[in-house]
């Protein structure tokens, strides 16, 4: 059985098919680390190295830098409001679709384990002390082993990949609620400290703002192609939509689809199996239930059996497999049970029948056992029918892109769009905090000159 796999996911060619989308933001943080860095090793040369100036003061730069600095502050505040409600949006529409597939991957673990006991108890049934021929319980047997093995690997892929996809996940999402907080906080303590002229604290600020800016702008590119990951992954699935073909690598990276020659086995096993069983009650029930003749000396046989005649069972398959048509004198199934009690007899501790029946109830429970267990196996068919055309995975791909991927695509947009606005405004700010200190402190020296 192909591996299941989940929504979002972290493969090798994925990977590198987005990971260039995030190049222009790892370049820009570089290039800001580089060139805010030089600008600070030339400020410090000048001012160890040149006497102090003071330049003359103008109004309108001071004006302008003071308005840029304030459009640039509320600028950050709005991205970051705008980075933290879509973010917890976008990382529940994420763990929804994903809870989606998880809940799908082990539902289809808990249908492989029940087709599993259904044969396993199987080979358990006797009628009368008849079981099951013995080539086909060594088919069940190599079928079980195939049954439990795919299973085992379901439920293991499953639960291996959700917890790639949240170690992967929760990272980004804790560092981008905690850079929310820290941008809105960041930028209004640092508007703050430039207006109310505390210089060494503004010096400080741009500092960290010089690194916290280049972190970010690294979180911007990773988010970036964490976002296109699930854009692409979206786009995929319409199309495949649109163009299904079975046992493709797109659906192979979701949910496992079974080979048509494993499926056929197991629904073939199944057949034989219920045919087997409805062959082992109607022998019971013709031979010996049925029968008028027998004496005690018939041993095991004999238990004084009398009255009506006990309906034969409709065996649903003829003998190549095929669906069959049940006759007017045969008994559907789901109606044996129901039937059977009429002709159960009271018993002597000896389990003779002391009253008028052909069923003793210990004969009764073990005629129904097969019938519920042929009943079982076949309500197990349809189950498997859709495990190998993977009519299953188209269900679950219209869930995804019908009721998550609108969710996953907006929230992931705006998020992206919230850091990026916050990220540049903050780069902004921390360049306007030096211009505005330097216009503040020019225009404190004019004031202290011209009185």
């Amino acid at each position: 059985m192909d591996q299941l796999l989940t929504l979002i996911t972290f493969q090798i060619n994925n990977f590198k098919s987005v990971s260039y989308s995030g190049a222009p933001l790892f370049i820009t943080a570089i290039v800001w680390f580089l060139l805010l860095g030089l600008s600070f090793c030339i400020a410090c040369l000048c001012c160890c190295c040149c006497p102090s100036k003071k330049h003359g003061y103008n109004g309108y730069v001071y004006a302008l830098t003071l308005i840029l600095l304030i459009i640039c502050t509320i600028a950050a505040i709005a991205g970051s409001v705008v980075l933290y409600t879509n973010h917890i949006k976008f990382t529940n529409s994420v763990v929804d679709a994903l809870d989606s597939i998880i809940q799908r991957g082990m539902s289809i673990f808990r249908h492989l384990m029940s087709v599993w006991e259904a044969f396993s108890s199987a080979k358990n049934i006797q009628v009368n002390h008849v079981t099951l021929p013995t080539d086909l319980l060594g088919t069940i047997d190599y079928l079980d082993e195939m049954i439990k093995g795919a299973a085992n690997m379901t439920y293991i892929q499953s639960m291996t990949n959700k917890q790639a996809i949240y170690a992967a996940l929760f990272p980004v999402t804790f560092s981008i609620n905690i850079l929310a907080g820290v941008m809105l906080g960041f930028a209004f303590i640092g508007f703050l400290c430039a207006i109310l002229g505390l210089r060494c604290l503004t010096n400080m600020l741009v500092t960290m703002g010089w690194i916290l800016v280049t972190g970010v702008f690294i979180l911007c590119g990773v988010f970036l192609i964490f976002r296109n990951v699930v854009a692409d992954t979206c786009v995929a699935i319409d199309d495949f939509l649109q163009h299904p073909t079975a046992n493709s690598a797109l659906d192979l990276q979701f949910l496992p689809c079974v080979s048509n020659q494993t499926v056929q086995f197991a629904l073939n096993t199944s057949v034989m199996t219920t045919k087997s069983l409805i062959a082992m009650d109607n022998q019971f029930i013709e031979n010996i239930a049925n029968h008028n003749d027998l004496t005690p000396d018939a041993g095991s046989f004999y238990y004084n059996q009398s009255g009506p005649l006990v309906p034969l069972l409709c065996d649903p398959y003829n003998d190549d497999l095929t669906d069959r048509k049940c006759g007017s004198d045969e008994m559907e199934l789901a109606t044996a049970a129901q039937e059977w009690k009429k002709h159960i007899c009271e018993v002597s501790e000896e389990g003779i029948c002391t009253s008028v029946g052909r069923l003793t109830p210990n004969i009764y429970n073990q005629l129904t056992i097969a019938v519920n267990m042929s009943i079982s196996l076949q309500q197990q068919g349809p189950f498997l029918a859709d495990l190998a055309d993977c009519s299953f995975v188209l269900d679950t791909f219209k869930d995804i892109s019908k009721n998550h991927c609108p969710g996953l695509r907006k929230y992931s947009y705006w998020t992206f769009v919230g850091l990026l606005v916050a990220t540049s405004s903050v780069m902004c700010s921390v360049v306007f905090w030096i211009f505005y200190a330097r216009e503040r402190r020019y225009r404190k020296y004019r004031k202290k000159i011209h009185y």
